[in-house]
């Protein structure tokens, strides 16, 4: 498993916080955070939702994983990196908060230092504890990666493409500001450019208010693909290296993909799932958990 991602569950930007997406321990038991992906969501509503995580997958490779800790007080905002060692390139991160309680937020998850480490921001906004969260990198010694960002202030959601001939390993968000109280909603593999709908070619993020954010994509590349000829798009996708920018999704239209939701007593739950890696094809493969 080399990364992962959480789409949105409710239909309002404002009715759900992503608290955690970050690599963990699955079916293998050995410890490690290396077969599964972890995402956690607080839901805001009053209503039952469904959370749906992603899992990318490789059968071939090897990758190190490295993690680091950090407080959290309250009413502050903190960040921390996790770092590769040597030569090695980060290919994906996350973000793991201790407790789903509300006032904790993830505020930014992504690739830094010239692909060597990911850095990962949290808030603790008024709850009158003091937690703690942990920084992933999950780190490779060889391979070519190409780093693609877009940036956006007047949209909800935003996302950007692989270059042709690549494939999406990883992802993240990179929010800017001081506020305590801004929250993501979601952050996935999604479709670009190429001419299938698999979510394996491009990265979305959305945040629950307006303001300045970038979204950030890892590529794996292979010899030859920056000078192959490039496949014609299907109409609406994402040029390489552009963005896409959603508005935010009507209050009736309810986005739970495929899967029916269902109204339930009114209460606010925290849910987690592991999205496992299963059999993959050749080079990698998105997994998706319901």
């Amino acid at each position: 498993m080399i990364g992962g991602g959480v789409p949105a569950i409710a239909a309002s930007p404002t009715d759900a916080i992503v608290t955690t997406t970050a690599p963990t321990d699955g079916p293998n038991g050995d410890g490690a955070p290396n077969d599964s992906w972890l995402g956690r969501v607080r839901n805001t509503t009053g209503d039952e939702k469904f959370i749906k995580t992603f899992a990318i997958c490789s059968t071939r490779g090897t990758y190190t994983r490295h993690v680091q800790s950090a407080s959290l007080p309250d009413n502050t905002q903190r960040s921390a990196q996790a770092r590769c060692p040597g030569d090695s390139k980060v290919l994906s991160g996350g973000v793991e908060l201790s407790s789903a309680a509300a006032g904790l937020s993830m505020k930014s998850s992504y690739p830094s230092g010239r692909g060597t480490k990911w850095t990962g921001v949290a808030s603790n906004s008024g709850t009158g504890s003091s937690f703690s969260f942990d920084v992933y990198a999950i780190c490779a010694a060889r391979g070519h990666y190409a780093y693609r960002s877009a940036s956006s202030s007047g949209a909800f959601g935003s996302g950007v493409s692989c270059p042709i001939g690549s494939q999406l390993v990883g992802g993240g968000i990179q929010t800017f500001g001081s506020s305590l109280t801004r929250a993501i909603y979601e952050s996935r593999p999604g479709d670009g450019t190429d001419s299938d709908t698999a979510e394996d070619d491009a990265w979305f993020d959305g945040v629950d208010r307006l303001g300045a954010f970038k979204v950030l994509a890892v590529c794996k590349t292979w010899l030859g693909s920056a000078t192959a000829k490039p496949r014609s798009a299907p109409p609406g996708a994402i040029p390489p290296g552009r963005k896409v920018e959603m508005a935010a999704p009507s209050a009736s239209s309810c986005r739970c993909a495929s899967t029916p939701c269902w109204p339930s007593a009114s209460r606010q739950i925290a849910r987690s799932r592991r999205s496992r890696c299963a059999s993959e094809r050749h080079r990698s493969s998105i997994v998706e958990r319901r």
